[in-house]
């Protein structure tokens, strides 16, 4: 790796109490960047598990950056880019790891086609099955193809499928509406015009809002199927104690709708907001009342999850004024 006072690309990394995680990230992307010209930027974001003093002594050519409180992903990175001096900016979540040249590959992209603003990889599991890569902008429609199962049985539709493209077997490089922030890479001319990520978004959809006004300026979000990096999806967000997880992609139930209120709020207005949670709503009250028929265990467990769901959909509501602000921090 070289050391260069301008590097051509700067990659980031958050991390918040994944002291375990972390290392083996760096190690993963000393190796992916060796003969490039990049700098390693760790972002600590509150971690209280004390671990940037040995991670300094044991990796001394990535800097290292400590915040003192969780200022969530979009802030925690919004410092790191803060720092970074590269003509590109690679985001990595602690929890990723670079398949073999697949940083490389990443970067020719970029170079080799201008127009792109944002790049993102092909995501998968440990085991190396996919992963969701590239994705549609939310809308009513596509929350309720996710949330009915019908683009799980039906993945290879064109329709049902239209959230993940999941129909797509094709491994060609296409521009799709956004990508996840587990891996992307993205010029620093576009961010300077753009903006970083909006703080308002603590946590989930900050790049969503971004590959959107990345869009909006004229430049493609595209989706690279030859960048391979697996994700463990989970271990990042699995550090916050006593939230309540969503059983698809283990995600935090309360800061996801906080966001998709915020989202929806900022990009469809009052209304569009306000169908969101009608949504989301009702199929939780069909599903609290299609499962209360059933006096098996698991239809009781559901029962149980479908109350709480809609108890939090509400406090989300009430925490953002139906979208309009962040909710305040406890």
């Amino acid at each position: 790796m070289k050391s260069l006072d301008t590097p051509a690309v700067s990659i980031i990394v958050l991390t918040y109490n994944t002291k375990e995680l972390i290392q083996r990230c760096l190690d993963s992307l000393l190796e992916a960047s060796t003969g490039l010209d990049v700098e390693i930027i760790v972002v600590d974001n509150g971690s209280t598990d004390n671990a940037i003093p040995e991670l300094s002594s044991k990796y001394q050519t990535v800097k290292f950056v400590k915040i003192d409180n969780n200022v969530g992903f979009g802030g925690g990175n919004n410092v790191g880019i803060q720092q970074a001096k590269g003509s590109y900016i690679v985001l990595l979540n602690s929890d990723a790891f670079f398949h073999s040249g697949a940083l490389a590959t990443a970067i020719k992209h970029m170079i080799e086609n201008p127009t792109i603003g944002l790049g993102g990889a092909q995501l998968v599991k440990e085991d190396g099955s996919w992963l969701p890569s590239a994705r549609l902008f939310p809308s009513v429609l596509n929350h309720f193809l996710m949330i009915s199962g019908l683009a799980n049985k039906f993945p290879r539709s064109r329709f049902f499928g239209r959230m993940d493209r999941s129909w797509d077997i094709s491994n060609k490089i296409v521009e799709v509406d956004w990508v996840p922030a587990a891996f992307s890479i993205i010029r620093r001319d576009v961010l300077n015009k753009v903006g970083t990520f909006d703080k308002r978004f603590f946590l989930y959809f900050e790049e969503v809002d971004l590959c959107k006004r990345i869009k909006a300026a004229g430049y493609s979000v595209c989706y690279f199927p030859d960048v391979v990096v697996t994700h463990l999806c989970g271990k990042t967000t699995s550090q916050e104690k006593d939230q309540v997880f969503s059983k698809v992609g283990a995600q935090l139930v309360l800061p996801n709708l906080h966001s998709t209120f915020l989202y929806y709020y900022k990009h469809k207005g009052f209304i569009g907001a306000w169908a969101i949670r009608e949504l989301l709503l009702w199929w939780h009250r069909l599903r609290h009342l299609k499962n209360r028929l059933s006096k098996s265990a698991l239809s009781q467990k559901k029962v149980v999850e479908s109350v709480n769901y809609i108890e939090l959909i509400k406090t989300a509501w009430e925490d953002t004024n139906g979208g309009r602000v962040p909710p305040k921090k406890a």
